[in-house]
């Protein structure tokens, strides 16, 4: 199951989240981004990276890559995302 767009406007986007994808950004990321330590499976993070790479806020994991809010890994749903710094200020 991959991850797809579901809507988007101005700063803003939702994507529909399959289980088996891992929310979260640890900590090591953010403060030291050469030693990345993630837990297991796929990761949303990295397949914003490697979709939206465009969009400064997803190549920062001090900003969570955009990332407003976490589903658990085995929790399908609704994922706010943000294209922008401003977007995910406003959007929190």
């Amino acid at each position: 199951d991959e991850l797809s767009l579901l809507w988007e406007q101005g700063d803003v986007y939702v994507l529909s989240k399959a289980p088996g994808w891992n929310v979260s950004v640890g900590w090591d990321e953010v403060d030291t981004p050469k030693v990345v330590k993630k837990s297991r499976g796929k990761h949303v993070q990295d397949w914003l990276m490697q979709n939206f790479n465009t969009w400064p806020v997803v190549n920062d994991a001090a900003a969570q890559h955009g990332i407003v809010h976490r589903l658990d890994v085995n929790t399908s749903g609704a994922l706010l995302c943000s294209k922008t710094y401003l977007g995910y200020l406003v959007a929190q």
